[in-house]
């Protein structure tokens, strides 16, 4: 009842004469046990899981012909969404991301940024909509078991990547994506 206690405290106050402004503030406190810590994002999973960011181009023959990120309807053919995507590969080719696990530090870095940037300029999964490194993410995917968030074509190939590994296009039946495999 913090709420309602600062709006009778402010109600008092006023009646009493005070003037100007007035402001109150609550906070409710409460005590966790000690052996409880923070949750902090998984790194590792276990051997059958991997974690993948992707863009996707939806295409007019796909289950679902609506980008939701720009609120439109899809009207492009699929050659049209493999175009996009091929031209993606080339951009990301040229930053250095497809060179995999052995990128170096700073290089790692900037080939993040490229992946990044194309995630939020082409991708018309609501996922891209996701904040920093996050856009696109995908989360821990099991291929073993069936997901809603991605197709099992989808988690067949992120099982295959090695960690920062860029895939091919892959087709299903939300559109053409391009994975990248995160952990």
């Amino acid at each position: 009842q913090c709420r309602s206690g600062c709006a009778a405290l402010l109600e008092r106050a006023r009646s009493s004469g005070a003037e100007g402004p007035l402001v109150a503030v609550a906070s409710r406190i409460t005590w966790a046990p000690s052996s409880s810590s923070p949750k902090r994002p998984r790194t590792e999973a276990s051997s059958s899981q991997v974690r993948c960011r992707h863009i996707l181009v939806r295409h007019a023959a796909c289950k679902q012909p609506f980008d939701k990120v720009r609120r439109k309807a899809v009207k492009r053919s699929s050659e049209e969404a493999e175009t996009i995507l091929l031209k993606v590969l080339r951009e990301l080719e040229a930053a250095g991301e497809l060179s995999g696990p052995s990128a170096s530090g700073a290089k790692a870095s900037s080939v993040s940024a490229a992946f990044t940037a194309q995630v939020r300029a082409i991708s018309e999964c609501e996922s891209s909509l996701k904040g920093g490194e996050l856009a696109g993410d995908l989360g821990w995917l099991d291929p073993s078991k069936k997901h809603d968030k991605a197709p099992a074509p989808l988690a067949k190939v992120a099982v295959g990547l090695q960690v920062s590994q860029v895939s091919d296009i892959v087709a299903t039946d939300l559109g053409l994506h391009i994975l990248k495999r995160t952990a």
